[in-house]
């Protein structure tokens, strides 16, 4: 077998690019795409928890400072909205390009179904994003001040079947902005991340 050996070029050194082009470019572009499947929903995700941290960690304050409990606040439930809104428009125009900007299992699993993305390339889609995710998570824990992680939970109102009915219709909502925005081709498709972030800001609006 052939050792690979470095090649210097202006002070540079290529040991990588040689690397890269033994690898055939199926295997690179899937690798790529994971990778920016997996940094695309970290940051994601970073991003829109800290958006959530800062309006939970002022009602944790309030509630430790002895002001009681806080009232459902309008322009927080907004901030948050657009806290994720922002989160997925920026990170979907960075990576579409790439490996689409999915950043979702759910969004994954649709485009799988309409045979966008091939079966194989969608798993291994879903799994840089659960990792991104968990990795999103655990880094938020980490750094952000203790007890201002928001938690998942429905309303005290809300029944677990409602619940499951309106993340239905909400992940619907999400889905048909991005088959009718990115995967069918237009004039408009170069800002589909837009519309995408929008949609996601409508959602969080309506369900926070």
């Amino acid at each position: 077998m052939k050792r690979l050996s470095p090649v210097t070029s202006k002070g540079k050194i290529y040991l990588f690019d040689q690397f890269r082009e033994r690898v055939p470019i199926r295997i690179r572009n899937r690798a790529i795409a994971m990778l920016s499947e997996f940094v695309g929903t970290f940051l994601f995700m970073f991003i829109g928890i800290g958006g959530n941290s800062t309006v939970a960690n002022d009602a944790a304050m309030k509630l430790q400072w002895g002001e009681g409990s806080p009232a459902a606040d309008p322009a927080k439930i907004f901030f948050v909205a657009t806290a994720w809104g922002m989160a997925v428009t920026v990170n979907a125009w960075a990576f579409f390009r790439i490996s689409g900007g999915l950043f979702n299992p759910a969004v994954t699993m649709a485009m799988m179904i309409i045979r966008a993305v091939p079966p194989i390339d969608g798993l291994l889609d879903i799994i840089s994003q659960l990792a991104g995710s968990v990795l999103a998570c655990g880094i938020c824990y980490a750094l952000l001040p203790p007890g201002s992680l928001p938690p998942t939970e429905l309303g005290n109102q809300t029944s677990v079947t409602q619940g499951l009915f309106i993340e239905m219709f909400l992940t619907a909502q999400l889905v048909l902005a991005l088959f009718m925005l990115a995967t069918e081709k237009h004039k408009a498709t170069y800002i589909a991340p837009v519309g995408i972030g929008l949609a996601v800001f409508a959602c969080i609006l309506m369900y926070v």
